[in-house]
């Protein structure tokens, strides 16, 4: 292998290279979706294939439809790249980025077959050891947020620009509000937004962020101050009812 530049796998206390890598394979119909946690080599990802591919049907999957596995990544974490023996030996840039070494396909193939049979086999795959969670402690070289400022008669949450119903299925529903910079909380497992249905006197969540239905857009003002526009794109489904939409920051 070339010299190392860098031994991320010394680093401490804070490891650069992850030392427990997540693995998972899903299935929808015949799609088998192998959720890979870096970047195979074409040559490197056909073997992963075929490795679950076979593990599954020696184990009792069904072989109609025949089953149709597709490599998914980067997921769940990044191993950086990930290339076969062969490549491995010749060490050009994928093979110089393999940081696990020249049998880490293999090591690849071992727990993944690993868990097709325990798929095939309707058994529960031993869990094995936890990741560590670093979200607390990652590298993050963008300045933060210096100031946020409001008009002196609009403060935070302000409604700017307000609904003006009734709407109807194929409408979109926008209200602007007085925000602030949404990097000063990334609302992580949470949401910027709800839209909410008034049910027999209480207001429930139908809405948030994650939904396909909503849309959210920051806008900078006089450069200090900072517009939410919220939208809602009314489908066919929602029922007709009383809604409001609720912006968080």
């Amino acid at each position: 292998p070339k010299p190392i530049l860098l031994d991320v796998g010394q680093t401490k206390p804070i490891p650069w290279a992850p030392e427990v890598v997540p693995l998972q394979i899903v299935t929808i119909g015949q799609l088998i979706l192998i959720a890979v946690p870096g970047e195979f080599t074409t040559m490197s990802g056909r073997r992963l294939r075929n490795t679950v591919k076979e593990a599954l049907l020696a184990s009792g999957f069904p072989s109609e439809p025949e089953p149709i596995p597709i490599i998914v990544g980067l997921a769940n974490t990044y191993t950086g790249y990930i290339a076969t023996y062969e490549e491995y030996q010749v060490q050009r840039y994928e093979a110089a980025s393999t940081i696990f070494g020249p049998l880490t396909l293999s090591a690849y193939q071992q727990e993944f077959s690993k868990l097709a049979i325990a798929l095939a086999s309707n058994k529960t795959a031993p869990a094995g050891p936890q990741p560590l969670n670093l979200s607390g402690d990652m590298f993050n070289f963008q300045l933060p947020v210096i100031v946020d400022l409001h008009p002196i008669d609009t403060p935070f949450g302000s409604v700017v620009s307000d609904a003006s119903g009734p709407y109807s299925a194929g409408d979109v529903v926008t209200v602007v509000f007085q925000g602030a910079n949404p990097r000063n909380d990334y609302k992580t497992m949470d949401t910027f937004l709800t839209v909410e249905q008034q049910v027999q006197g209480n207001w429930v969540t139908i809405l948030t962020d994650a939904d396909w239905d909503t849309r959210m857009h920051w806008q900078r003002k006089y450069e200090f101050e900072s517009l939410i526009t919220v939208e809602w794109h009314i489908t066919t489904e929602v029922q007709a009812g009383t809604y409001r939409i609720s912006h968080f920051g």
